[in-house]
């Protein structure tokens, strides 16, 4: 059988109408996306974001935020905390030039004092 090559396409022979009706049949739309009724600007974070950035409302270390979280496994807390807020501009470094200066320390931004302000509107009181 040299020079013999397989049909082409998912289905061929007898079936294939029925295949394909089949298929068809079980297309699936995809579902549009709603709107959120009340959209926000600021993001959603965590309680233990909340308690960072409420701990460098007032310049704090790595090591004061880490405590502040009762976190003891450093690389965790860099990994899960400081550096995914720093990257979403939550909070900043004091000497930006320096980031691994035994003098460092963080800072709440306007974007995370947005989402402090944000988060005790929507907590009841």
């Amino acid at each position: 059988l040299e020079g013999w090559a397989p049909p082409h396409g998912p289905f061929h022979g007898p079936g294939r109408d029925q295949a394909l009706a089949h298929e068809k049949a079980h297309e699936v739309e995809p579902t549009p996306q709603v709107p959120h009724k009340h959209p926000t600007s600021a993001p959603q974070v965590t309680p233990q974001v909340m308690i960072l950035l409420r701990t460098a409302m007032r310049e704090a270390s790595a090591a004061d935020l880490q405590s502040a979280l009762h976190l003891k496994d450093r690389v965790h807390f860099l990994k899960n905390y400081l550096e995914p807020s720093l990257d979403k501009g939550l909070i900043e470094r004091t000497i930006p030039d320096k980031p691994r200066s035994s003098k460092q320390r963080y800072r709440t931004t306007s974007a995370g004092r947005t989402v402090l302000a944000n988060a005790e509107k929507e907590t009841p009181s």
